[in-house]
């Protein structure tokens, strides 16, 4: 499918100001502080700058956090600026016995991209495309220096060998000869060995595209055709260059993927057995897992409208596939982690929706349930770490109250949950291999991300960083979150972000930020880095913001998010107009002075809200919408909306085209010109169904950025934009 956008960058700059000189809408009316010309303001906004800096006034703390297979040290990265203002990223170890960090590396000329572990004393490393080893001394080796990069490295489990991908083939490196064997020999544009389509990274939580079998003598890999995938063009710099991507819209076709198991023992050629995981070819292979044994393989096969999600055990000797487990949902199924195994593979851990609230149960290789481990109306969101010999699993879940997140364990065999995190806020834990250990990246709303060491009962051992916070303070702010009832018994979070001590009897205007969508969730207790601290500077300006998570939004079970199936906007909009009631109630909101704003879904939200909705909104800022479900990918889109074919009233009535013409309030639209998730056709489209309209409003493009608008100047110059746009119709 091609789509032709006839809008020039002369036609989108004169819609800064106005499109179209007698428009049949009405016009956004400029304050009188943009009256004047030599008022108006071209300058960033100088407290945005400060936000969005770099490093931002919220601070950085390191990622990557990675511990070594004895549990004894702690790799991760921190990024800095070298002298001539260029991005540098050193890998630091901490010795977690002696409670000590330094840098492995540190010269300015080279920047660390990537890393694993090779055992104990010795980790491989990814920068500008090659690899090298380096020790816990410093001492780093050179194995890599080709044309084109390598990708996606995993070490073997006894630390001797490398697999990674050169253009879409697979190799195998001996590390100590620098010896390698090329696994895969027909790798091309459309055809890769090992790596990720996009569809499956973005929708479907694919990380890699092979594994090493525990001992070290197998991968499994996935083989990806494109062959019949539409392809897209998306620009990448101000320049207009291009890059050509697989981009299956809904309804197209997708990648066809198939999983192979390579014996690479030996010195000699190696075959891929194929598995046989079904005739039918339309349909997802998401996850791959070793059974401990080495010689089977565990795979998830999800049916084209994920409706089913089958387990299926592979032997990889002669490729046959048998189902073991599997879960059903008329609407929609969730895809939740892969099996782990315990009891040296006589039983697994599973994630499992079935009792309408993700869970951990106990099953056995023939997929009965042995123990459901817990249990209530609260999410399990991760398995963490599983502890066999002191009989515990550690899992991080939301069994307090639906906004935080903590880090719990509860007995292999059954029993009581414990928190072993601090209360409050949202936690991320990493566990060491031996579970007696982990680093927790933690957050809270009035609190930006700290990195702290705990032992497996929840002590506090050691502070990792704690973000450089620079001149950041929330003092004269306040972060509410708190539940809203209506009448018919839903209950719903709401944040809300204003100043410390209200103004008696003064009315605020606010602004309304929305996600909507299914797969998030915006009201916890955490700091959203940057995003947050605007937040808060729009507090102090004046100006309080609200967001609430209505039905359709993970974290509260099956029953509150599959309402949104096969008509999506509907319901998230009625949930926020019920929010927006309360609010507009409250006797400190100008309930004349709301405004809304949205990012991705949140756009497409944003203008639903703007469009569908009259006298309530008096602005709306979109950010990336998406503005036709047509014109967005397969596997996400389906999932919710099912195909075009299957669902053409639903698609019909979401799309947002032909409400453009009701456009009745100030409108600013913002895209990045290299968005590779929401291709800047949704937004193009809608710019060409508003000028049609004969409608104003005002746009930003930002060329060759993506869908995250991401680097310290993008971003400074976005938020003084979307801020001044807020204050002047406000």
């Amino acid at each position: 499918m091609k789509t032709a956008i006839p809008i020039s960058f002369l036609a989108l700059s004169l819609c800064m100001v106005s499109c179209g000189s007698a428009p049949s809408g009405p016009t956004i009316s400029p304050s009188a502080k943009l009256m004047s010309a030599g008022e108006f303001q071209t300058d960033i906004d100088p407290e945005i700058a400060r936000i969005y800096g770099d490093p931002p006034v919220t601070g950085k703390v390191p990622s990557g956090l990675t511990w070594s297979r004895n549990s004894e040290n702690l790799a991760y990265l921190r990024a800095r600026k070298d002298l001539d203002g260029n991005k540098v990223t050193s890998l630091w170890i901490m010795d977690v016995n002696k409670l000590q960090e330094r840098p492995l590396t540190s010269k300015s000329d080279f920047s660390v991209d990537g890393f694993a572990w090779l055992g104990d004393d010795r980790l491989v490393l990814e920068s500008e495309g090659d690899l090298y080893v380096i020790d816990l001394d410093g001492k780093r080796t050179r194995l890599t220096e080709t044309d084109e990069a390598e990708e996606g490295v995993q070490a073997s489990p006894d630390g001797t060998r490398l697999a990674y991908v050169r253009n879409n083939d697979l190799y195998v490196m001996d590390i100590k000869t620098a010896a390698e064997r090329r696994i895969t020999s027909d790798g091309s544009d459309d055809r890769y060995y090992g790596g990720v389509t996009w569809v499956y990274g973005e929708e479907l939580g694919t990380e890699a595209g092979f594994g090493w079998s525990p001992d070290g003598n197998k991968l499994w890999i996935h083989a990806i055709d494109e062959t019949e995938v539409t392809k897209r063009t998306v620009v990448v710099d101000a320049d207009g260059n291009t890059r050509i991507q697989a981009y299956p819209r809904a309804g197209e076709k997708n990648p066809v993927v198939r999983v192979g198991a390579a014996d690479i023992e030996g010195s000699g050629d190696v075959t891929v057995k194929w598995l046989d995981t079904g005739g039918e070819t339309d349909i997802y292979l998401p996850q791959v897992t070793w059974h401990p044994d080495g010689d089977r393989l565990i795979v998830a096969r999800l049916d084209r409208l994920q409706t089913v999600l089958e387990l299926l055990m592979c032997d990889t000797k002669t490729g046959a596939c048998k189902g073991f487990v599997e879960e059903r949902d008329p609407r929609w199924v969730n895809l939740l982690g892969e099996p782990i195994f315990i009891r040296d593979g006589d039983q697994l851990l599973w994630l499992s929706e079935r009792n309408g609230f993700a869970h951990i149960y106990k099953l056995s290789l023939d997929g009965l349930v042995e123990k459901q481990l817990t249990d209530g109306e609260w999410v399990v969101t991760s398995i963490d770490s599983v502890d066999e010999k002191n009989g515990y699993v550690y899992f991080t879940g939301n069994a307090k109250r639906p906004v935080t997140y903590g880090i719990y364990r509860v007995p292999l065999a059954g029993g009581d949950v414990e928190r072993v995190s601090p209360e409050g806020g949202v936690h991320n834990a990493v566990f060491s291999g031996d579970s007696s250990r982990y680093v927790d990246n933690h957050t809270a709303l009035d609190s930006p991300p700290v990195v702290d060491l705990f032992d497996n009962a929840g002590n506090l051992l050691a502070e990792v960083a704690q973000s450089d916070r620079g001149s950041y303070s929330s003092d004269t702010v306040t972060n509410d979150v708190f539940p809203i009832e209506t009448p018919d018994g839903l209950v719903f979070w709401a944040q809300l972000t204003r100043p410390r001590a209200f103004e008696p009897g003064r009315q605020y205007p606010v602004l309304v930020y929305v996600y909507g969508g299914p797969g998030a969730q915006v009201v916890k207790d955490h700091f959203r880095t940057s995003f947050q601290a605007w937040r808060n500077l729009l507090a102090r300006r004046g100006i309080l913001v609200f967001s609430m998570d209505g039905r359709g939004s993970t974290g509260r079970g099956r029953a509150f998010e599959t309402p949104i199936h096969r008509d999506l906007g509907k319901v998230e909009l009625e949930d926020q107009l019920t929010g927006i009631e309360y609010l507009v109630n409250q006797p400190y909101v100008d309930e004349k002075r709301l405004a809304i704003f949205g990012w991705s879904y949140g756009g497409t939200m944003s203008l639903r809200s703007v469009l569908l909705t009259k006298d309530i909104f008096q602005a709306g800022i979109s950010v990336a919408p998406v503005t036709d479900w047509r014109q967005y990918d397969t596997a996400y889109t389906e999932r919710y909306m099912q195909r075009p074919e299957d669902n053409a009233e639903g698609y019909d009535s979401t799309a947002l085209l032909e409400a453009a013409k009701k456009l009745d309030v100030p409108l600013l639209l913002v895209h990045g010109l290299g968005d590779d998730n929401v291709h800047f056709a949704n937004t193009g489209l809608f710019v060409n169904a508003l000028i049609e309209a004969g409608k104003t409003f005002r746009v930003m493009f930002y060329p060759g950025a993506r869908h995250g608008i991401r680097g310290s100047k993008a971003r400074t110059h976005l938020f003084s934009i979307i801020t001044r746009f807020i204050e002047d119709n406000l």
